[in-house]
């Protein structure tokens, strides 16, 4: 038993270490990327302040204790509810979750919860399939909205979708020709500007980024016009999920109208 639990710690320590080394990587590119931009044009409201260094090591470790937490609650499944089946159809929306490329929706089932409870609706992870490609989760999407669609008392949907999950639900919309989503929430997704544009004039897109997201370099990509936009300080990819702020912002950003871009300091 403690040869097991020996393995599991070192196991552990390997993946934050792995996952340190990955991050630190990424914030001395994204540095570097925003120093440029400050020399090239200085007065771009992006990020206009440089960053200590031991604030930017503060940065990479909570960012890579954020990424292992979501990979870790990645392993673990989520079973969707039977939305077709009598006297389950939640009186809310249903908020489909859209991991990041290398998660699973386990990994914003928090998030996803926090909304959910909120709004008197359930959680759904999103049809798994091998084909993890953008245009194939897409498409399997829209057929899980039809399938939703037919069911006895059709709930609403939100899209919630972390990464490159908000890039499937921008296409999924997009592409779409029934108008059967509600919202889109896209957390830290560089967006497509064709698909972005198209689904939120179809549907409320709401896009919530960090301008200190070393994943999405430079921050303007996920800005989508149009939609509400919501720019924060001081978060990572994978700590934007993890962030009560986070859940905070979307589910007020859900009932606040479009057209406004609204900056916050929170951490």
């Amino acid at each position: 038993m403690r040869i097991v639990s020996s393995l599991a710690v070192a196991a552990l320590a390997a993946l934050v270490l792995g996952r340190i080394v990955v991050e630190a990587r990424r914030y001395a590119h994204a540095a570097a990327a925003r120093a440029a931009r400050r020399s090239d044009c200085p007065f771009e409201d992006d990020d206009d302040t440089p960053r200590p260094l031991l604030r930017e090591l503060g940065d990479v470790i909570a960012e890579s204790g954020a990424a292992t937490w979501l990979a870790v609650r990645s392993a673990f499944g989520m079973r969707a509810p039977d939305l077709g089946g009598r006297g389950t159809v939640p009186s809310g929306p249903v908020v489909v979750l859209l991991p990041e490329r290398g998660f699973r929706p386990a990994s914003l089932a928090t998030l996803g919860r926090r909304v959910a409870r909120t709004l008197d609706g359930h959680v759904c992870p999103e049809p798994r399939s091998r084909d993890r490609s953008v245009d194939a989760r897409a498409a399997r999407l829209g057929d899980f909205l039809d399938a939703l669609a037919a069911s006895p008392g059709a709930p609403d949907v939100v899209l919630l979708g972390h990464g490159a999950g908000g890039l499937v639900a921008c296409r999924m919309v997009a592409r779409r020709t029934r108008r059967d989503v509600g919202h889109v929430v896209a957390i830290g997704s560089a967006h497509d500007a064709a698909d972005a544009a198209a689904a939120a004039r179809r549907t409320t897109v709401v896009s919530l980024y960090s301008l200190h997201d070393a994943r999405l370099v430079p921050p303007s990509l996920a800005y989508v016009p149009g939609a509400l936009n919501i720019a924060v300080r001081d978060a990572g990819h994978c700590g934007l999920v993890l962030s009560a702020r986070t859940s905070a912002l979307v589910i007020e950003a859900l009932r606040e109208p479009l057209g406004a871009t609204v900056e916050s300091d929170a951490s």
